[in-house]
């Protein structure tokens, strides 16, 4: 969207049309790595301490080792 659809000159980029084109590169870098680390975040959930809630899992969890109440 940053380029126009045709150049002044078909065979020649001016410097104009060459910073365009260098902005819409970066910026889409960027982006893509902003994308791509925000998608890897685990969702992360507050409760209040005392809170009653319900959680369901679809896949088996593992626990490193047996639980304990002490």
């Amino acid at each position: 969207m940053s380029m126009p659809e045709s150049s002044t000159l078909a065979t020649q980029d001016t410097a104009s049309d060459a910073v365009r084109r260098n902005f819409a590169e970066s910026f889409g870098r960027v982006a893509e790595q902003t994308i791509s680390k925000n998608l890897n975040v685990q969702p992360t959930i507050r409760i209040r301490p005392g809170y009653k809630f319900n959680v369901l899992v679809d896949q088996d969890i593992i626990f490193p080792s047996a639980y304990r109440d002490n």
